[in-house]
């Protein structure tokens, strides 16, 4: 039988049956069947960890492709912000350069009306009236002092206004420096590539790899989400763009203004300057008839002051000459016994 055959070894040193034989060509056969599915399995866990592996790089080319793009788009409302914000503060700096010479030429004005009312004071007191040329003058003194007010207000709202944009301009600087070095890193991590030659290393690391991205990728997103973060970049860029935006309409609307308003100031200053030379054309004029006026009145009073001397004169002469011939009528009347025997006969 074939189960009982056993077979001898020609030196005699042991004896194997046959069952044995079977028994250990089995195991064999499954330990080699084992190691074949177990490199299998390996395989198939290396193919699904480098899937892994490039699906997280590709994710994380992609968010950076995203960044990088929305990092580029704030940082270019960054310089349209801070190209906007530099326009107004070089206008403003042009109207507040212009108020100030408007007010120094207002001074001037006023200076110059000062003195003109007190030389008018030096006039005799006869002439001291309240006419047109005072009232004009008081008027421009009036209008020359509203002005400068005005001036002076509109210079406190420019550097105010001046003061804000700086401020957001030194901001946006800073935010657009750190835009500038964040768009650098950026790139530089995109433009990390894989060294084939350690692909073989990597392979062994795929794994770990895999599961530090995804423990990494919860993490900034639990930090995210339960704002552990001290700001929102794309947020508070945005923010800040649309308050320097706010701020250069309105310095925009301020320099409006002050332009509107130099405009009147110095239409004023024609206005009121052409009324006062009007009227002092016009006093000057008057005073020149009345005094024409007057030059006629005196020589016809010192023409008659003289055909009055000259008759005086002729009357004295005429005078003079009947009181000779009277004295010289009473002379033979004025004899002494003649009045003596008149006074006695009286």
């Amino acid at each position: 039988m074939v189960g009982a055959c056993q077979v001898t070894s020609w030196r005699g040193y042991s004896t194997v049956k046959v069952p044995q034989v079977d028994e250990f060509k089995l195991k064999g056969e499954y330990r080699a069947q084992l190691s074949t599915r177990v490199r299998s399995d390996n395989l198939e866990l290396q193919a699904t960890a480098a899937h892994q592996v490039e699906t997280s790089v590709g994710k994380v080319e992609a968010a950076l492709q995203s960044k990088l793009a929305k990092t580029q788009e704030l940082a270019q409302g960054l310089e349209q912000a801070l190209a906007a914000v530099n326009h107004e503060l070089a206008g403003l700096s042009r109207s507040q350069q212009r108020l100030s010479n408007m007010a120094s030429h207002l001074r001037q004005k006023a200076g110059i009306n000062k003195s003109r009312q007190q030389v008018r004071c030096d006039r005799p007191a006869r002439e001291q009236t309240c006419d047109e040329v005072t009232r004009t003058l008081m008027k421009q003194q009036d209008i020359l002092g509203s002005l400068l007010d005005r001036l002076q207000h509109g210079l406190m709202l420019v550097t105010a206004d001046m003061d804000k944009l700086n401020s957001c301009r030194q901001q946006l600087t800073r935010d657009l420096k750190d835009k500038a070095a964040a768009l650098k890193v950026d790139e530089l991590v995109l433009g990390v590539k894989q060294d084939p030659s350690t692909t073989t290393a990597a392979t062994t690391i795929m794994k770990s790899g895999a599961d530090v991205a995804r423990s990494a990728a919860a993490g900034a997103s639990k930090a995210s989400s339960s704002g552990k973060y001290s700001h929102n970049w794309e947020q508070q860029t945005s923010t800040l763009v649309q308050e320097a935006h706010h701020l250069a309409a309105g310095a925009g609307r301020l320099r409006k203004a002050i332009k509107q308003l130099l405009q009147e100031a110095q239409d004023s200053i024609h206005a009121i300057a052409h009324q006062l030379d009007a009227s002092m054309a016009t006093k000057l004029q008057a005073t020149e008839l009345l005094k024409e006026e007057l030059n006629v009145q005196l020589n016809k009073v010192q023409d008659e002051h003289s055909r009055a001397a000259y008759q005086r004169d002729q009357l004295a002469q005429e005078l003079t000459g009947k009181n000779g011939s009277a004295t010289t009528a009473r002379s033979p009347l004025q004899h002494p016994r003649c009045s003596s025997s008149r006074r006695n006969s009286r």
